[in-house]
């Protein structure tokens, strides 16, 4: 098998669901991871969402998108697909700045564990470009942000400099100007509140969780051999998740490897 790998960019805001019933403040919740309880799209989702696409405008004929994909469910034969795809995971999303002189409104953040957790997925799968990143241990200082930019604050937070080596490792994934949080855990996602009116009268207020435009998530594909019929990185745009008909769930695809 060979691995391919994207990092999925979001044009607008996204919120693939989470499906589940809660009893808490927000009504729909996104997709976490279990254990890291960072946001997900589930391979599931990202899988039925390319497979639609595909399907949908026609860019591969059915024989194909059924080799690929397995044959639907409702399909009298049953047949796995020769592709294999994995969830997408949280690389960064974007946060508030401020400060003297400050001129853009936000920057990408991520967190160290993420970046580690990603490192060593490129060692087991034997990825050679990122395999042998190395990050050095960072020292916050005390602080809960090191940010790429001197003299930022992020949150309204006091903001260190970030490790110039720390920086330059991580650069190929996040570019040259992104923060780094102490713990991603403080900093709850966006909410919208949504309101269903009936003759003008209000009848149910209800609050969705969502990703925020630019935030940025890394997928692995495998497929048999070299060659890969989906060719992501030549989309201008795909979609996951719910609500497209108002913008939500657009990214942009760049293939990393």
């Amino acid at each position: 098998m060979v691995t391919h790998l994207y990092k999925l960019e979001c044009l607008t805001n996204l919120h693939v669901g989470s499906g589940e019933a809660n009893y808490n403040i927000i009504d729909k919740e996104v997709e976490r991871d279990p254990i890291t309880k960072y946001p997900i799209i589930h391979a599931s989702g990202i899988k039925g969402a390319l497979r639609e696409y595909f399907a949908e405008n026609k860019l591969l004929p059915p024989v194909t998108i059924d080799s690929v994909f397995g044959k639907a469910s409702s399909a009298t034969e049953f047949g796995a697909g020769t592709y294999k795809f994995f969830d997408a995971h949280l690389l960064s999303r974007p946060m508030r700045v401020g400060g003297t002189g400050v001129t853009i409104p936000c920057i990408n953040v991520t967190s160290d564990d993420i970046l580690r957790a990603f490192l060593t997925q490129m060692e087991n799968f034997g990825i050679k470009k990122y395999a042998n990143v190395s990050l050095p241990e960072l020292n916050f200082g005390g602080k809960e942000f090191l940010s790429t930019n001197p003299g930022v604050t992020v949150e309204d937070e006091e903001t260190g400099v970030l490790d110039a080596e720390y920086a330059g490792a991580a650069a190929p994934l996040l570019g040259s100007t992104f923060a780094v949080v102490k713990n991603f855990s403080n900093y709850a996602l966006p909410v919208v509140a949504h309101n269903k009116l009936e003759h003008g009268e209000s009848k149910n207020l209800w609050y969705e969780e969502y990703v925020p435009h630019g935030s940025v998530f890394w997928l692995m594909i495998l497929t048999p051999d070299e060659k890969n019929v989906l060719e992501l990185e030549k989309q201008t745009m795909l979609q996951f998740g719910a609500n497209a008909s108002i913008g939500y769930g657009f990214v942009k695809i760049t293939k990393l490897i």
